[in-house]
């Protein structure tokens, strides 16, 4: 017998962060960034690799989601990544 067709909901309808939760997520990780790092290219900001992996780790553990690498990779800053969180 047949399985009845179900749509697969989309992962990013269920993702529910403020910019203050993200930022608050962000400061957990590296204490000296700041609002206005959101939008310099993440080179560019106080967080180091392991701070990165550290961040990516709890934001995924927020969401309760993966982020796909290429989302992550795409992002270029951390306004970017939040912005295609929302």
């Amino acid at each position: 017998m047949a399985q009845p067709s179900v749509p697969i909901p989309n992962p990013r309808a269920f993702v529910s962060i403020s910019t203050s939760d993200f930022l608050a997520l962000v400061h957990t990780i590296s204490p000296e960034f700041d609002e206005a790092h959101l939008s310099a290219p993440v080179r560019d900001t106080p967080m180091d690799s392991l701070d990165l992996l550290m961040f990516r780790s709890s934001l995924e553990a927020r969401l309760g989601r993966h982020l796909s690498d290429e989302d992550w990779l795409n992002a270029g800053t951390l306004q970017a990544l939040f912005d295609g969180l929302t």
